[in-house]
C-alpha cells in the first residue's frame, strides 16, 4: 500500500512520517561526513524518496525544491567523481526530471 493510500485509510499521521525522513537526514549527513562514497548515494535517494511523497504528504513545495535542489547537488557530485557509476548519472536523471515536474 502506498503512502497516499495508507494516509487516506487515517493508517498515518503526516508529522511523525516528516519527522522520520528528517532523523533519516540527519544520520545521512552526519555519516556522509565520514564515509561520502558510501552515505552520499543514500542521502540523494532519500532525499528523492521525500520529493516523492509531498503530493501526499502535505510537504510544502519550498522544503520540497529544498530537497531536490540538494539531491541534484550531491549525484553531481557524485556523477562528476564517478562517471563509470551509471547509476548515479540515473539519479541525477531522476532529479532533474522531478525538479521540472
Amino acid at each position: 500500500m502506498g503512502f497516499a493510500a495508507v494516509r487516506a485509510s487515517g493508517g498515518i499521521e503526516v508529522g511523525p512520517a516528516l519527522a522520520a525522513y528528517d532523523e533519516a537526514f540527519a544520520i545521512w549527513r552526519a555519516l556522509a561526513e565520514t564515509n561520502p562514497d558510501a552515505h552520499l548515494p543514500n542521502l540523494a535517494n532519500g532525499l528523492l524518496s521525500f520529493v516523492g511523497t509531498r503530493a501526499t504528504s502535505g510537504v510544502a513545495p519550498a522544503d520540497a525544491m529544498e530537497a531536490i535542489e540538494e539531491a541534484i547537488a550531491i549525484y553531481e557530485q557524485i556523477v562528476e567523481a564517478t562517471p563509470e557509476h551509471q547509476m548515479h548519472a540515473m539519479g541525477l536523471w531522476g532529479a532533474y526530471h522531478t525538479r521540472v515536474a
